[in-house]
């Protein structure tokens, strides 16, 4: 009787990249100079295309001074006066504009208070309303950056950062590190990516063939039966 053949699911090669979305989210809301506000990450960005609401990163490419200025119901000469913006025309981004801008000012412009701003953020008793918001950022601790420990020791873990970075270091130092490692955690990815195609192929014809002398083997026994039986 022909043994019974258990079949293993092929590793599909984009099986490789389902540890890659948290890192990713992270970069994306540090690259986007997006930090905890009001206990969670605010971005000011609250439009919706037609096809739904368009993702964060999506929103920054697109967001401009004058969509600001529109949703506080201002015009672009008054939204800039109120906030303390110069240098910058109604089509600049915003994502690239408010590291600009005071914490005093930036905190006004997301609608809450400097001392909330400080308490939420952790930040330093350095930090000041006149600080410039792209300064304080550095200053904030990376766990707090990051939507807290838990996502902290997650991202650590993934990328192998060692203890030289902990969640209360501070953005500005952790970042360049973390870019780099992250840059070699997605090679590393990238190589495992391109490798799958080719063990799935060698796993594949090693099933087909296991699969042909299963078949064969089965037909003979009938036969070798029928024979003993004569």
């Amino acid at each position: 009787m022909a043994k019974e053949k258990k079949f293993k699911p092929r590793r599909s090669s984009a099986d490789v990249f389902l540890n890659t979305v948290l890192v990713l989210v992270i970069l994306v809301v540090l690259g986007l100079s997006v930090y905890a506000v009001g206990g969670k990450i605010q971005t000011k960005l609250a439009e919706k295309n037609q096809a739904g609401e368009q993702t964060e990163q999506t929103q920054a490419d697109t967001y401009t001074v004058q969509n600001a200025a529109d949703e506080k119901g201002m015009t672009f000469e008054d939204f800039t006066a109120e906030y303390g913006l110069t240098d910058v025309t109604p089509e600049d981004l915003m994502s690239s504009v408010t590291g600009n801008m005071t914490c005093g000012n930036y905190a006004k412009y997301t609608d809450t208070t400097f001392e909330d701003l400080v308490s939420v953020n952790q930040l330093p008793e350095s930090v000041t309303e006149d600080t410039k918001w792209s300064e304080a950022q550095d200053l904030i601790p990376v766990g707090v950056a990051m939507g807290g420990e838990e996502q902290f020791n997650q991202m650590k873990e993934q990328l192998g950062l060692d203890d030289s970075i902990t969640k209360d270091t501070p953005s500005g130092e952790a970042m360049p590190i973390i870019q780099e490692k992250y840059a070699e955690f997605m090679q590393a990815q990238q190589a495992a990516a391109s490798e799958a195609p080719a063990t799935e192929e060698t796993e594949g014809a090693a099933e087909d063939a296991d699969n042909t002398a299963d078949g064969e083997a089965a037909s003979e026994e009938p036969a070798a039966e029928n024979d003993n039986a004569e």
